[in-house]
C-alpha cells in the first residue's frame, strides 16, 4: 500500500498543493492571508476537490479555523451541480464570505473555442455520464470556457 495506479499521483498532485499552501507565509495565516485555491476539470461529484479539503482540514492546528478557500469545479454534466451542493453538505463545507465552491457546466479550453466534433463528442459523454449516475435526462447542452484567464 498504496497501490500505483492513475490515482495515486492524483493524490500526490493534491497534498502536494495542500502543503505547499500551508507551509507557505500567506498560507499560516499572515497579514493579508491567501485563500487556498483548488480548480477540478472532470469533476464527477468533486472527489479531488474534498480529498483537498479533507488533507488542508488535516493539516491545521485543532484550534486554528479554515483558512479562506476557493473551490472551482468544472464538469460536461449539468445535473451534477445540486450533487456538489450534497457533497459540500456531507463535507461540513459552508459557504460565505470567506468560503466558495462555483460549479461551471462545460469544457475548459485554451482558445474557447470547441470544434463541432468536439461539441459532438461532449454531447455524448454528457449523455453517458448522465445515464450511468441516474442524473436527470434534463442535464443542458456543455458549453466552452477558456482557461486563459487562470493562467499567469
Amino acid at each position: 500500500w498504496p497501490v500505483i495506479s492513475e490515482e495515486y499521483f492524483e493524490y500526490v498532485d493534491v497534498l502536494s498543493a495542500v502543503h505547499h499552501y500551508v507551509t507557505t507565509q500567506a498560507g499560516r495565516g499572515q497579514s493579508g492571508e491567501r485563500p487556498f485555491t483548488f480548480i477540478e476539470l472532470g469533476c464527477g461529484y468533486g472527489h479531488w476537490t474534498w480529498a483537498a479539503l479533507a488533507a488542508l482540514r488535516s493539516r491545521l492546528a485543532p484550534d486554528k479555523e479554515l483558512p479562506p478557500t476557493h473551490f472551482l469545479c468544472v464538469d460536461v454534466v449539468g445535473a451534477l451541480g445540486p450533487t456538489l451542493d450534497d457533497m459540500a453538505a456531507r463535507n461540513a463545507y459552508s459557504r460565505d464570505a470567506k468560503h466558495a465552491l462555483d460549479f461551471h457546466v462545460g469544457f475548459v479550453t485554451s482558445s474557447a473555442q470547441l470544434s463541432e466534433r468536439q461539441q459532438q463528442w461532449g454531447q455524448v459523454n454528457v449523455k453517458a455520464y448522465t445515464r450511468d449516475w441516474g442524473l436527470s435526462n434534463r442535464s443542458r447542452a456543455a458549453r466552452d470556457a477558456s482557461a486563459a484567464p487562470l493562467q499567469p
